[in-house]
């Protein structure tokens, strides 16, 4: 049986030919100690180089994948061969017609035949063009390939996430305490993470192989509410209680400087300024929210940042922004019991598509499709997920398709931290109360909990652990590089700890 389930893989590479003698492959390793490029070698470099550390390519993946590969794992890899074989097939089909006319065309009769077949042709084909039929038929293979591998390939991310990091330990590795208030921001992608002290003095610390190390101080003149990086530049954004949102760019030694100052939102007697900040995928464009009830689009022409679009659909303070996964899409929710969904005409300036009341205070939107998202209302153990029906008019339609029960919601006034969701892993992270959820869609487009193991510091024994829960504790949680490592804010007592850990 278990030679049966890794034959796929054996076959594979029993395939592939040896670039230096152009013969078939017959030993792999997979020992540190051998480089990439002599993982798979032939018979005649086994003679030339020896086979320490090698093995025959059967026995090898049998002892790779040795309890190591699921089942679902391995119909998923079936099932893509499977689909390929089709698509061979269908594409021979296509190349391999037949001739419409005779070959034979060097003597009197195989002549006289041609031109009848070829009048023959022409009557029978006044109206159709074989040759563009066949181009549009190749295009429709191919497009229907292109769509079952997106789907091959959503469905092997989301085997791969629940069966790696199920129930994971998570070991501390790195922690500082503070004693004023802090805020936190870390990206997926990037090695670094940022620490607002008491809103006004801001730490940014990089991710070395030998740990965690301060890169730079800043001292801020006002009060930040919010910040956010860029996704595709080297840039953040701090929202401050004067409504100015500073940009910050970084040099080539690894600092940032201040850059830019977009007079956003204005702070008023009784108001805070900027509340919330959004980035497109190439920075080129920013939401802002704000406590004036105001949402405002900015664009980056010129080398300064312009206003495009000022919309006023909310009546309160604006909690939330997100952009759907295509950035065709912006949503907002509000304290007014209301979340908005925006889209750009051809000028590019934005429009309001729906505006939708609930009975209870929106906390945060977040997308996780271009016409999924999710909301959670203040009060409410619950977040819930619906899809834009898009229409023919000017005005979407909305459906909810489920909720999802949580241990603990937001009851804060302000929300500081926003969903994210991480298209790749299909996996959202949600904070709320002091807790953090890590949410992974499955086969069926369902979103759940992933069991993780509880906290284990390292002065804790391993064996010490108890039952997994579906939550960390703390205030916000970054995943760099998911499956690593944890950047985590929480309250302990009257301090403010931020901790690294990893998953074992």
């Amino acid at each position: 049986m278990q030679i049966e389930q890794n034959q796929l893989i054996i076959d594979y590479i029993k395939q592939l030919q040896c670039p230096i003698h152009n013969m078939p492959i017959k030993f792999m390793s997979y020992s540190p100690n051998v480089q990439n490029n002599q993982k798979l070698i032939c018979s005649e470099c086994a003679e030339t180089c020896g086979l320490n550390n090698y093995k025959e390519v059967e026995c090898c993946v049998k002892e790779i994948n040795k309890d190591k590969l699921p089942q679902p794992i391995r119909n998923a890899c079936q099932k893509h061969l499977e689909f390929f074989d089709g698509f061979k097939n269908q594409v021979v089909t296509l190349i391999n017609q037949p001739p419409y006319f005779l070959e034979s065309t060097q003597n009197r009769k195989g002549l006289s035949e041609f031109k009848r077949e070829l009048e023959q042709y022409h009557r029978n084909n006044k109206n159709s063009n074989n040759a563009q039929q066949l181009v549009e038929n190749g295009k429709k293979i191919i497009n229907n390939s292109i769509r079952q591998l997106e789907t091959l390939s959503n469905d092997l991310t989301s085997l791969l996430t629940n069966s790696q990091y199920e129930q994971q330990n998570l070991t501390e590795i790195w922690r500082k305490i503070y004693q004023n208030s802090i805020l936190l921001e870390a990206d997926f992608s990037d090695q670094e993470f940022f620490i607002l002290i008491d809103r006004q003095q801001l730490e940014l610390y990089n991710i070395k192989i030998d740990g965690i190390k301060l890169q730079q101080k800043y001292q801020l003149k006002e009060k930040v509410n919010c910040m956010i990086k860029a996704q595709s530049k080297p840039l953040f954004f701090l929202g401050k209680q004067n409504g100015i949102v500073e940009v910050f760019e970084q040099l080539t030694n690894g600092n940032y400087v201040s850059s830019h100052q977009i007079e956003a939102h204005l702070p008023g007697k009784y108001q805070y300024g900027v509340s919330c900040i959004i980035t497109n995928s190439d920075s080129s464009e920013i939401i802002t929210g704000g406590y004036d009830a105001l949402v405002k689009s900015w664009r980056f022409r010129n080398r300064q940042w312009n206003l495009i679009s000022t919309l006023n659909q909310h009546r309160q303070i604006i909690n939330s922004l997100s952009y759907n996964s295509d950035f065709s899409i912006f949503g907002s929710a509000s304290q007014d019991q209301t979340f908005s969904l925006y889209t750009s005409n051809p000028q590019n300036l934005y429009a309001n598509k729906l505006t939708q009341t609930k009975q209870k205070r929106v906390n945060t939107i977040c997308f996780v499709s271009p016409t999924n998202f999710f909301i959670s209302l203040n009060q409410d153990n619950k977040i819930y997920l619906y899809s834009i029906q898009k229409t023919e008019g000017q005005i979407f339609q909305i459906q909810q398709l489920y909720d999802l029960p949580l241990n603990e919601m937001n009851t804060e006034l302000t929300v500081e931290v926003q969903p994210r969701y991480y298209q790749q892993l299909q996996l959202l992270i949600f904070q709320n109360n002091y807790r953090t959820y890590f949410l992974c869609q499955d086969n069926q487009n369902k979103f759940q909990t992933i069991p993780i193991s509880r906290y284990i510091s390292r002065s804790q024994q391993q064996n010490n652990a108890t039952q997994p829960e579906n939550s960390l504790q703390g205030i916000v949680s970054r995943i760099i590089g998911y499956g690593e490592l944890s950047i985590q804010l929480f309250k302990e007592g009257p301090s403010y700890v931020i901790r690294a850990s990893k998953f074992q």
